[in-house]
């Protein structure tokens, strides 16, 4: 089986982002998030390869009574595995499109720190996959606030 190089930026649904560094992120996950299966996510890594990605459990069945706890009162973590599955190569521009669309319907999580358009300046001045995820821990994820606003 193939497996992505990491890091990973992940899109969620084209509204929401997020930094994978390694694959032991995703030990744990909730019943709920395996019985949904992750379809609408698309994980772009550093060698240019675009993949979709599914969480597996030894300890989750699909069930109606599985499913109707998990919806409501009963939604436990457990250990995951995962299933990659390899689309297509991307372009560096192909994910900074991705990007933009999330910032552009993003309701203050991305841009909570920055405004939109500065961010997506930063990212379009970006030059390499290492270039975009720097600009994203720095204006999203790891946001120094003393640094940032002198």
């Amino acid at each position: 089986m193939s497996k992505p190089e990491f890091p990973l930026i992940s899109v969620y649904k084209k509204s929401g982002i997020d930094i994978l560094q390694s694959e032991s992120t995703w030990q744990k996950a909730t019943v709920l998030a395996v019985l949904n299966g992750n379809k609408n996510s698309i994980a772009f890594d550093k060698n240019g390869q675009k993949w979709n990605y599914g969480f597996k459990s030894d300890k989750v069945n699909d069930t109606f009574i599985t499913r109707f706890l998990a919806k409501t009162v009963y939604n436990p973590i457990v250990d995951i595995k995962i299933d990659y599955n390899l689309l297509e190569k991307y372009t560096q521009q192909e994910l900074k499109e991705e990007i933009y669309q999330c910032v552009d319907s993003d309701d203050d999580i991305l841009t909570q720190f920055v405004e939109s358009d500065f961010l997506k300046k930063q990212i379009s001045e970006s030059n390499s996959f290492e270039s975009i995820l720097e600009k994203l821990d720095k204006y999203i994820f790891n946001v120094n606030e003393n640094e940032l606003f002198k």
